[in-house]
């Protein structure tokens, strides 16, 4: 496929649309430095609380109906869990009941009472 080939996808995408494709893909990897930049700060400043910062932030965006912020600020709390291997959106009880021998804490303290019983 020669030269035709290359004439045929310069005609469809033309120089906007290669320059418009090229600036997509530069403005998401500042995005994702951004995103990234941010999840760092707040973990080195709030440590395990940075995860819940975010998405309180996330909300606020949400309140305010900013959907651009509050994509960024779901973006940071992904970045902040992936980072501390937080489960992501998962609240504090399914969290506590996923236990790492697969039972929940609750229900262990439960069967020792009632055993003493």
């Amino acid at each position: 496929m020669g030269g035709g080939d290359r004439q045929a996808r310069s005609c469809c995408l033309g120089r906007v649309g290669w320059g418009m494709m090229f600036g997509f893909w530069r403005h998401r990897k500042i995005q994702r430095e951004r995103i990234r930049q941010e999840a760092e700060t707040l973990i080195e400043k709030h440590g395990d609380a940075a995860y819940e910062l975010a998405r309180s932030r996330r909300v606020a965006a949400l309140q305010q109906k900013n959907s651009a912020e509050h994509r960024f600020w779901c973006a940071v709390a992904r970045a902040i869990a992936d980072h501390t291997g937080r489960e992501s959106g998962v609240d504090t009880a399914t969290r506590y009941s996923n236990a790492s021998d697969g039972r929940s804490r609750f229900r262990v303290a439960i069967g020792k009472a009632t055993e003493n019983h």
